[in-house]
């Protein structure tokens, strides 16, 4: 059994989560779920019930997400420095979850086993704990809780949504790499998706023609699979 980490380790683990909860609260094109950075602490979490698109996402993010009464799973995950370890709550309006598992009372945060493993080792991470708390807001077991929506167009051709699909990339990318989730292949095949989504941007954002930069041609954008394993 692995021992307990110290409180300076545990300090040290929870500096790390804050900093993954600040770049995962950046991103946007997720198929099941939309988050919300609220604070430093605090990341909200709203697992959705309906096909996502850029408009939704826009209309979501306006709303008082606390105050949500539909369908919807909202989870609350707080890494406060007074407990020196992340927990999740249920916010939304709900006794039970669509797969059945008991709501806590409100002040109760959720018993998961990614929370528990986090006073034993240090190989937990946010995204481990999305894995975990995802599907108990379905009723029909979802494959891959990190699925991006294929329906969620980035059609500005500006440089935000090639570098917000490039932060998406980055973080499948993460995911693929230092997990051994089930449905990997899965991530893998989003992950070239959304590379390919990125480069195609850039290049439209840039609007670079052969005539201004003759060596473009002799220079193509980095394969998917090169880029997976290359990248930072």
């Amino acid at each position: 059994m692995p021992a307990t980490t110290t409180r300076d380790e545990r300090t040290e683990k929870l500096t790390s989560f804050l900093r993954e909860c600040l770049l995962f609260g950046c991103l946007k094109g997720f198929k099941h779920f939309t988050v919300y950075p609220r604070g430093r602490e605090e990341l909200l979490v709203h697992v959705i019930s309906r096909p996502l698109t850029s408009s939704t996402a826009q209309i979501q993010r306006k709303q008082d997400i606390d105050s949500h009464d539909g369908d919807d799973v909202v989870f609350l995950i707080g890494a406060y420095a007074r407990y020196k370890c992340p927990y999740v709550w249920v916010r939304s309006k709900h006794t039970t979850l669509p797969n059945g598992r008991p709501v806590p009372t409100k002040d109760v945060p959720l018993d998961l086993s990614s929370t528990s493993s986090w006073k034993l080792d240090g190989n937990v991470h946010l995204w481990d704990i999305i894995a975990e708390i995802i599907p108990m807001a379905f009723e029909t077991p979802i494959i891959n809780p990190f699925e991006v929506s294929r329906s969620y167009k980035y059609t500005s051709a500006s440089m935000f949504d090639s570098l917000s699909c490039g932060s998406l990339s980055h973080f499948l990318r993460k995911v693929y790499l230092t997990t051994n989730f089930p449905y990997a292949d899965k991530i893998y095949n989003d992950l070239q998706y959304m590379l390919e989504s990125h480069y195609n941007l850039l290049n439209t954002s840039f609007s670079y023609s052969p005539s201004n930069t003759p060596s473009s041609s002799s220079s193509p954008s980095p394969s998917t699979s090169t880029a997976i394993h290359t990248l930072p």
